[in-house]
């Protein structure tokens, strides 16, 4: 087990421990006993059985913990990393970049309307995708999780955005001639740039595996 590891590990069993052990609970509503007392039945052959107070207590404490626990779970997708600000630009690195692997194929499910790819090019560490419409563009970058992304801060240093348990960089010229995301999903590293609306940027970048 890593430094990391264990220090993740206490860090979970001090927050399991800082659960109440009593709950001000309203007292279970008599359609929600016969809906679960109905539900248990099934299970049991159609048997009704009648819960008492204290089993359904136990059952919705159980259905509150496990809510609690599946949404901080859900804020931690990635793996840490550092941001490093320079005058003109900026790098981007994961901290603990154990078990890399080599680059698969992209899987983007949205790109807007109208764009066609342009080039791409395909390596055991990296791949990257240009589509064009116009005289607008769009570059989706994908690499090896070891890999220190350098994208430019000239104008604006990056803004922190958590949407979905993701947490992305986000950063782009004073005009919005040029922005882009850069992020990682514990496996790789992704950036997605483009002369495109950031909300434009996020729907691609949702969309790729």
């Amino acid at each position: 087990m890593t430094n990391f590891e264990a220090a993740v590990e206490l860090s979970l069993n001090d927050w399991t421990a800082s659960f109440p052990t009593e709950f001000d609970l309203p007292e279970p509503s008599a359609a929600y006993q016969k809906g679960i007392a109905e539900l248990m039945d099934k299970m049991r052959g159609d048997r009704y059985h009648k819960f008492t107070r204290k089993t359904a207590r136990a059952i919705l404490i159980a259905a509150i913990i496990m809510a609690i626990a599946t949404v901080t779970l859900a804020a931690t997708v990635g793996r840490d990393f550092i941001v490093q600000k320079f005058s003109d630009y900026s790098t981007y690195n994961v901290v603990d970049s154990s078990g890399v692997k080599d680059v698969e194929d992209i899987h983007i499910g949205y790109i807007p309307k109208g764009y066609k790819i342009e080039s791409k090019e395909i390596t055991d560490y990296t791949q990257n995708y240009v589509y064009r419409f116009n005289s607008n563009w769009i570059s989706i970058f994908k690499s090896k999780l070891d890999t220190q992304i350098n994208y430019d801060t000239e104008y604006k240093n990056g803004e922190h955005l958590l949407i979905n348990g993701v947490e992305y960089i986000y950063y782009h010229d004073d005009d919005l001639n040029f922005s882009g995301l850069v992020w990682n999903n514990g496996y790789f590293v992704f950036t997605v740039e483009g002369n495109i609306a950031r909300e434009e940027l996020l729907k691609i970048a949702e969309s790729i595996e």
